[in-house]
């Protein structure tokens, strides 16, 4: 998966759009370095257990250049 973030939003994309920005119909066929000029990251989900523990809203982590999330326990 990849992410954008628009205007303050994140847009999550189970796969890239074909077109992009002037990029006609192949878009999702170019490096990922060059996905990277145009905002798009991976998004990397850390491993949790959904019994015990929920994910916060998604959020750009810069240093690793992913977006991801916390993992939180869940209050009962």
């Amino acid at each position: 998966m990849k992410a954008i973030e628009i205007n303050g939003e994140i847009k999550v994309y189970k796969s890239l759009p074909a077109s992009w920005k002037g990029v006609m119909g192949n878009f999702s066929m170019l490096s990922d370095e060059e996905i990277k000029t145009y905002g798009f990251y991976d998004v990397v989900t850390p491993d949790y257990n959904s019994k015990s523990q929920e994910l916060s809203d998604i959020f750009w982590d810069a240093s690793n250049e992913i977006f991801t999330y916390n993992v939180n326990e869940k209050e009962w």
